[in-house]
């Protein structure tokens, strides 16, 4: 009798696969131009502290997004996976109000919702609650109800290796990276 084995998604021992320091350095590169409108078709509400993000899974694709009050315009970076979901708090009041639509919550969700297995993430300003004034008022990393960015990359499990870089540390990095 054949014994058919099942692929386990999300199993913690997993080690999930390899992946090339290039494409995470290709992803942080892109970030930080489109942060700094070095792209001629760069939108002013970038230049503004709006922050990017992105996010490279392990089949190598990168994804890349911008929170809170918009949306990164495929059209405007052709060949750029962007992602840019209908904003859930589009007539926000308050600052914290808007964390559901950061860009590191944008592709969090992007991946949950299509299963994606995220391999790093880079967020070029720090993400939220770090420098809010609402920091004080976050408890368990929940600002009314809702998570901080901080915590949804920590429920990703991915960690910190400075500079706002986040690797899942169930990926194995090919040369350059010595984690």
């Amino acid at each position: 009798i054949p014994i058919r084995r099942r692929r386990i998604r999300h199993h913690p021992q997993r080690i999930l696969g390899t992946i090339h320091p290039e494409l995470i350095l290709q992803m942080k590169r892109t970030v930080d131009e489109i942060q700094l409108g070095r792209f001629d078709t760069a939108i002013e509400g970038v230049r503004k502290g709006l922050n990017v993000a992105g996010m490279v899974d392990m089949d190598g694709n990168i994804y890349y997004a911008m929170g809170a009050m918009k949306n990164l315009d495929p059209a405007d970076y052709p060949g750029l996976n962007i992602v840019a979901p209908e904003l859930l708090a589009p007539n926000a009041v308050n600052n914290y109000e808007r964390v559901v639509d950061h860009a590191e919550q944008k592709l969090l969700n992007y991946a949950k919702a299509n299963n994606i297995d995220v391999a790093a993430m880079y967020t070029y300003l720090d993400p939220c609650p770090a420098a809010q004034s609402w920091k004080k008022m976050v408890l368990n990393g929940l600002i009314h109800g809702k998570k901080t960015c901080e915590k949804a990359i920590k429920d990703a499990g991915l960690i910190s290796i400075g500079d706002g870089m986040y690797i899942n540390p169930l990926v194995q990095l090919k040369s350059a990276f010595n984690l």
